[in-house]
């Protein structure tokens, strides 16, 4: 009989290559590049739990090995297993569990984004209700009285608390975050964080980018409608967002350009409501908003035909104080080229508008196209020509609006 030996198995060998090196990165960081991380030097890193879970396990420090031992246990184990640290760690403590991984929202953009602003005490509230199952149909309003779960029974049952807890450990242990899709601003916008994380983690991924720029804002280009038209028309599929007198915040998802049912976009007639509307019909939309600003209603009894969605503003009819809009998906190069195209043939064909356009030192490239027989347009100077802040309802120029 020949020899047989036996290989040791190391936590190590659970990993590939490239997680192998962000596990040594994030170990050196902490170890400050020694051979093992000295726990009570990292203690004020760690959230309480985590701190009591490295003392237990390891006691003073711990090395590589160990470091991948605990990647190993929060990142790749199962739910049950991670029920069970949980359950070892918080008991019954639902509410302490959601405080520990609300935070992790931050990692899911980049560093210094959000600086040391703390989570909301409503996300943290909104965690605990997710691990409570609701029937949607259930009022509401009446309030209903549930018992919490356990910590771990609420865990296994909210998939918003698993998310945040693979967000949380991807980070510590291999320095991971979410695709950034929040876009800085310079001014305070109308949904936080969370609200964006959130619907980040139901918008699917071909109907959204990586970054959700706000190309309107009431606050920073005042209540122009000419402006808001043109954002809405220009991106893919948008969020618009709302806040009312009363200081509620709410809004709509349209995950398709503009220009398709079942969206109403009207403004400048005497017939019908000038404004712009989601779903239901004339009078009586899912979420309506006057072309000034000022008013709007979400009518819903008690869901709207089209979308199924409940009302959405606190009141059925609202006063608008300040509204927003996202492209969470934009048009590509070409099709922003198509469209452009469309816009200056339609311009061609309006003399009136080719003067406009001249006077406001504009080149109306698809004129000479039609003169010289040939394109005439560089690409490089596509996004010089923004034809649609002088344009309302399609063919009527008009002067654009300072402020």
């Amino acid at each position: 009989m020949g020899n047989s030996s036996t290989k040791q198995t190391s936590h190590l060998d659970a990993f590939n290559e490239t997680e192998l090196q962000q596990l040594h990165s994030t170990f050196n960081s902490l170890s400050s590049n020694n051979p093992s991380i000295q726990i009570s030097q990292i203690e004020k890193q760690l959230h309480p739990k985590l701190y009591n879970y490295f003392s237990n396990t390891f006691q003073s420090s711990l090395n590589i090995e160990q470091w991948a031992t605990a990647a190993d246990l929060f990142c790749r184990k199962s739910t049950y297993t991670h029920q069970e640290w949980i359950s070892t760690y918080f008991k019954s403590d639902l509410t302490g569990f959601c405080e520990f991984l609300a935070p992790a929202v931050k990692f899911s953009v980049a560093a210094g984004t959000v600086g040391n602003k703390p989570v909301s005490s409503e996300f943290v509230k909104f965690l605990i209700g997710s691990s409570i199952k609701v029937d949607l149909d259930d009022d509401f309003e009446g309030g209903i009285e549930k018992s919490l779960p356990s910590a771990s029974e609420g865990f296994a049952k909210s998939v918003y608390l698993q998310r945040l807890w693979n967000l949380m450990f991807r980070n510590m242990f291999f320095g991971i975050k979410d695709v950034k899709y929040r876009s800085e601003t310079n001014f305070p916008t109308l949904i936080s964080l969370e609200v964006e994380w959130l619907l980040n983690t139901v918008i699917s991924d071909d109907s959204k980018d990586s970054a959700w720029p706000c190309v309107f804002s009431t606050e920073l280009h005042g209540k122009s409608w000419t402006v808001f038209k043109s954002s809405i028309m220009m991106a893919k599929s948008t969020l618009l967002v709302i806040r009312d007198h009363d200081g509620h915040v709410f809004g709509g998802f349209a995950s398709n350009p503009w220009n398709t049912a079942p969206k109403y976009l009207h403004s400048g007639t005497k017939t019908f409501p000038n404004g712009l509307g989601f779903g239901g019909q004339l009078d009586y939309f899912g979420l309506f908003i006057s072309e000034d600003f000022t008013v709007g209603h979400s009518k819903a009894n008690p869901r709207s035909s089209t979308f199924g969605n409940p009302r959405l503003s606190n009141k059925e009819e609202f006063m608008i104080e300040s509204v927003e809009v996202y492209s969470v998906k934009a048009f590509s190069d070409e099709e922003l080229e198509e469209i452009m195209q469309e816009k200056e043939s339609i311009l061609a064909s309006n003399p009136e508008a080719q003067a406009f356009l001249e006077m406001a030192g504009r080149k109306l490239y698809a004129k000479e196209v039609g003169e010289t027989g040939e394109s005439a347009k560089p690409k490089a100077a596509f996004a010089n020509i923004d034809v649609r802040q002088f344009m309302d309802n399609d063919t009527t120029p008009i002067v654009p609006q300072k402020g």
